[in-house]
């Protein structure tokens, strides 16, 4: 096995995820109306992507042998992990658990960008928490692979999910502002 398999795996995931929120919210070409069939589609678009990088980050996991080594770096493993559990956890909170699979932007009403909760600390705390979860794990296993992927995964999602997340939010957002403001034909 390739150590980059999971590197790839992740820029997979977050490359069809942002894909599939691109095309399914281009006006004029999303294939219905439909806002439960284009979550549906979307869903079946992005979770084998998903899917391929937990099972690459699992089996790097479990290529790591057991370690006696520092409490202190395993604390410190476990404190990462524990903060990136926590903000994936308030961010989903304040999201809703269909955020999980982006149905925060599938709505029939426009979503609303939230600055409520953790959300008025930080602009993204779900991306970041996946990132300490899996730097921590890394650290608690003293694995400099494992470790490393975390901050990856973090940086593709906060470069190129989430400006697609805007994007998409301001389109529906002036999308459905469009018949209240005449805009239509």
């Amino acid at each position: 096995m390739s150590a980059g398999r999971p590197f790839a795996a992740a820029a997979v995931a977050v490359g069809a995820n942002s894909l599939s929120l691109e095309l399914l919210s281009l006006p004029g070409a999303q294939v219905c109306r439909s806002s439960r069939v284009r979550l549906l589609l979307h869903t079946a678009a992005i979770v084998p992507g998903w899917l391929w990088f937990i099972v690459e980050v699992r089996r790097l996991d479990l290529k790591v042998r057991r370690d006696h080594s520092s409490r202190i770096r395993k604390a410190l493993g476990w404190s990462l992990n524990a903060a990136g559990w926590v903000l994936v956890g308030a961010g989903f909170r304040v999201l809703g658990p269909g955020a999980i699979v982006n149905a925060d932007l599938f709505q029939k009403s426009p979503p609303r960008r939230s600055r409520n909760g953790i959300y008025s600390l930080l602009s993204q705390p779900i991306y970041t928490g996946y990132g300490l979860m899996l730097l921590g794990r890394g650290v608690t296993r003293g694995s400099a692979g494992l470790a490393a992927v975390g901050p990856w995964l973090s940086v593709i999602l906060l470069a190129v999910q989430a400006p697609t997340e805007d994007l998409v939010f301001e389109r529906n957002r002036r999308s459905s502002l469009a018949p209240a403001l005449h805009l239509t034909k």
